[in-house]
Order: C-alpha cells, then structure tokens, then sequence
C-alpha cells in the first residue's frame, strides 16, 4: 500500500473534468453531496465489506459472477499477468469494444452458466447498452451523456459487463430480450430499456458510465444473456 494515494490516479482528464494525484483520496460530506448524505442517514450499501480482490473495475465484476479473476485467454499487457485478470481490458466478445490485441475472454463457468443449468432466466443490464445503430449486424453503442461536470461521457463501458467475457454467457450484438416476461423486472421498473442489473431472481443496476467517479453490462442468457433459458 505504499504510495497508493500518488499513484493510484494517474488519469489526465481536461475541463471541465478535474483528475489530480491523490483525488482517490478525497472526503464528500453533507455539505458537498448533500442529498446522497441524507440518503445514508438511513439506508447502507456494503456497510462493511471487504472485497476479495485488489484492483479496479474488471477484476471485480468478473469476481463478483465467477468467484476468480483467473482464465484469461491471453497476456494483455499489464491488464493480464500469468493469465490471471489485473487490470481493465475489453471483453473481446463484445461488438462495442474498441478494436486491440488487449481485448480477452475469460474461461470457466461464472452465475450466469449456473442459472441456466437451474432454467432459470436471468440478464444483466447496463446503462449505454441499448445500441444506437447496427452497421452490418455489429452493435453501435454511441449513447453519451453529461457528467455532473458537463463533460459528455459515453454511457456504455464494456469493461464494466463481466458476462461479455465468457464465451456461453456473451451477448456479443447486444440483442434484445426474448420478451419482457423473460427479464423478471421489479414491479415499478420499466423493462423497455437496458439501464437497469441481474435479474431473474437477483437484480443489480450497472450505471451509464457518467455516474462512476471516472466516468465509466448486457441482457442475460448463454448465447443471449437476455431471455428464457430454454
């Protein structure tokens, strides 16, 4: 943990973004965010909790559905060391991925593999998933929205969608669901648009990009990850 705080932000952002060394470790009370402050007054989220891996976004989300971070299909550079995931390369099964030699898939079996033994349907939904065009069958994802800085952010980040790594649980053009009855939405969530997390028994929200502090998924199914499991 030596050095953490200066040399754990290393991004240059330009204005109106601001990204300075030891910006990780910056303090927001009530009176700078003061609405999520009253939030926390009453409800917790990972009140806590320790994580089982060290590291940023993709290590995580590939822990939280496999369990391992370990089964990457090549060395990518520094993002993949011994074929185990450290970094944040793009799911090379995902159309919305900028083309590189970086982009991976992981091996192994993740929840998503499990549910659809169960027959049980499932999705992952993220903000920006919806394409905004397809050009020759390949997805678009081009949605952009401002930060609270007024920046313009691309609402889509594949490195955030875990299940675009696995070769039986990607959703490479970015389909849409079977049917509305197949996403087992909650009672009061629209099920018209990809903004909103796992779903068939368990629901989590993946943010558009816009709403990470850097400013950073895909509908469920082996082969569809959106949709029954039949």
């Amino acid at each position: 943990m030596d050095k953490f705080v200066e040399f754990t932000d290393v991004e240059s952002c330009s204005a109106p973004d601001i990204s300075l060394p030891g910006l990780v470790m910056d303090y927001y009370d009530g009176n700078t965010v003061t609405a999520i402050w009253n939030y926390a007054q009453n409800f917790a989220l990972s009140d806590n909790s320790f994580g089982t891996t060290f590291g940023p976004s993709t290590p995580g989300a590939l822990n939280l559905i496999s369990g391992q971070t370990h089964g990457a299909s090549a060395s990518a550079s520094f993002n993949v060391a011994n074929g185990t995931v450290i970094g944040d390369p793009n799911p090379a099964l995902d159309d919305c991925s900028s083309p590189s030699a970086n982009n991976i898939t992981v091996s192994g079996q993740n929840i998503g593999d499990l549910l659809n033994a169960k027959g049980i349907s499932w999705g992952w939904f993220q903000g920006g998933f919806r394409p905004t065009a397809v050009n020759s069958g390949v997805a678009v994802c081009g949605a952009k929205t401002a930060n609270v800085g007024g920046a313009m952010i691309t609402d889509y980040s594949p490195h955030h969608q875990p299940f675009q790594y696995y070769v039986s649980t990607s959703n490479p053009h970015h389909l849409v669901p079977s049917s509305t009855a197949a996403i087992a939405p909650p009672p009061t969530r629209p099920t018209t648009s990809m903004t909103a997390g796992l779903l068939g028994s368990g629901r989590q929200r993946q943010p558009a990009s816009r709403e990470f502090p850097e400013g950073q998924g895909s509908p469920g199914r082996a082969r569809g990850l959106l949709g029954s499991p039949g």
